[in-house]
C-alpha cells in the first residue's frame, strides 16, 4: 500500500515537487524478517519511488545496529523498534536518507508501535502500528486513546 502525502525532503535529486508543495511518497510492508530482505525491501523502495516505508514483522532482535549499517551504505536509515520478551513481532521505518526527522516518545501496551516525526515546512506524524494476539476490545480502546491524544505527545 502506497500513499502520496505532503511533506518535505531535504535538498538533492529525491526533493519532488507538486504544485509547489513537495511530497513524500509512502508505503507499507509486512516483510516477516527484514535480516534476508534487504535487498528486496529496498528494491521495492526504489521500484516503488518511495521515500518513507513502514514495516511489520521485522523480527529484529538486537541487530538492528548490523542491519542499519548495512542500509545505511545504499542510501537508507532505519528506525525501529524489536519486540519485547518474545520471538518475532518487531516494527520499523525505513527512510531515503535525505529525509530529516526525529524519533517520538510512544508507549503501548496491546500493540506495537513506533513513531517519527517527519521534519520540514509541512511537519508530519507518522506511525507503524502491528497488533498481535486476541486482545481486540483492549486495542481498540487503547488504540483510540492514542489517537485522540498523539497530537499532544512530545516530540523528542
Amino acid at each position: 500500500m502506497t500513499e502520496k502525502v505532503p511533506g518535505d525532503v531535504e535538498g538533492g535529486s529525491r526533493g519532488r515537487e507538486s504544485q509547489g508543495l513537495r511530497s513524500l511518497n509512502i508505503g507499507l510492508a509486512n516483510c516477516f524478517s527484514i535480516r534476508n530482505k534487504i535487498f528486496s525491501v529496498t528494491e521495492m523502495m526504489i521500484e516503488n519511488n518511495l521515500d518513507v516505508l513502514g514495516l511489520t514483522e521485522t523480527w529484529l532482535k538486537g541487530d538492528e545496529e548490523a542491519v542499519g549499517a548495512e542500509l545505511s551504505e545504499i542510501g537508507f536509515n532505519l528506525v525501529s523498534a524489536a519486540r519485547k520478551g518474545k520471538r518475532g513481532g518487531g516494527v520499523a521505518f525505513l527512510l531515503r536518507s535525505n529525509i530529516k526527522y526525529s524519533r517520538c516518545k510512544t508507549q503501548t501496551l496491546s500493540f506495537e508501535c513506533l513513531e517519527i516525526f517527519v521534519k520540514g515546512t509541512v511537519g508530519l506524524r507518522l506511525a507503524v502500528v502491528y497488533r498481535t494476539g486476541n486482545n481486540h476490545d483492549q486495542f481498540i480502546t487503547e488504540f483510540e486513546e492514542k489517537k485522540k491524544y498523539s497530537a499532544l505527545i512530545p516530540l523528542l
